[in-house]
């Protein structure tokens, strides 16, 4: 430590040098322009700031479907429809399929909603233990998950999903094993 400080005084030394010219104190011009240079900067901050804030609640508000809703005189909580234009209505449809030879059948029952389906399975067949997906594809080639499960091996389950396309637009459900990634059972919606 005293071999790291030796070297002070001498250049103490040196700030007390005349010849090192030492400045002058500010003029009140110089501290005039400064404190007006940070009052621009706290205004600046505050402008800032207030514009962050209300580009953060349009990004949040407009996912959440809040400004177009009360636009078209709909719930803040449901999605709006079009003015004049009515929500998808119609018949649920129910689509079964079985495969004997693993015992394995799905019953889904798909009721089309403003947003998109409601699904309903009823499963069965499928071994104790076996974790299981629904897929449900559409025309478009793209997928979505509409489930999952653990099955118990008993009789039957009832899993209720959701996706959002149009009954129309899916094309086929697969029952898939999630550990093989094996399609157990396919149903066909056309």
């Amino acid at each position: 430590m005293w071999e790291r400080l030796s070297p002070l005084p001498r250049l103490l030394n040196l700030v007390a040098d005349p010849a090192v010219r030492h400045p002058e104190p500010p003029g009140e011009d110089m501290l005039d322009r400064l404190f007006a240079r940070v009052r621009r900067r706290q205004i600046r901050r505050r402008w800032y700031t207030g514009l962050a804030a209300a580009a953060a609640v349009l990004l949040l508000a407009i996912p959440l479907g809040l400004i177009g809703a009360r636009e078209l005189g709909g719930h803040p909580g449901r999605p709006a429809t079009a003015a004049g234009a009515a929500a998808p209505a119609g018949a649920a449809v129910t689509r079964s399929a079985r495969d004997a030879g693993t015992g394995i059948w799905v019953d889904v029952e798909v009721q089309p909603v403003a947003w998109g389906s409601d699904l309903t399975f009823s499963i069965g067949g499928v071994a104790r233990g076996t974790r299981c997906s629904l897929i449900v594809f559409t025309a478009d080639g793209s997928h979505q998950v509409a489930g999952n499960w653990w099955s118990t091996g008993r009789n039957y389950a009832k899993l209720h999903g959701s996706v959002a396309a149009n009954l129309n637009e899916i094309t086929h459900i697969d029952l898939v094993d999630d550990s093989t990634g094996d399609v157990l059972l396919p149903v066909r919606m056309a």
